[in-house]
């Protein structure tokens, strides 16, 4: 999701240089927490039972970090592939 972002900040916010390139990743951190807060919150309202199969951790207290992580790290990475790919183009119209 971060390269739809980007695209979004551009060309709706009109935001550029690199706050176009670390915002993403910080809405996808951001959209990552949201969502795992959610899951909290549903296994804290509902039953045990319930609560437990909608979080899902198998066990693991360090479930809800690793996927909060997972999530700014595939951001990073996407961007930072977009960022060669987007250097490279440029670099190859230079020299044409």
């Amino acid at each position: 999701m971060a390269y739809p972002f980007r695209e979004l900040l551009i060309n709706k916010f009109h935001i550029k240089g690199k706050a176009s390139w670390l915002l993403p990743i910080e809405i996808a951190f951001s959209l990552g927490t949201v969502f795992e807060l959610i899951e909290w919150a549903v296994a804290e309202l509902t039953t045990s039972e319930t609560g437990e199969t909608y979080v899902a951790t198998q066990g693991d207290v360090w479930d809800a970090h690793k996927d909060i992580l997972m999530a700014a790290m595939g951001a990073a990475i996407s961007m930072a592939i977009y960022y060669i790919i987007i250097k490279r183009k440029k670099r190859l119209k230079v020299n044409t």
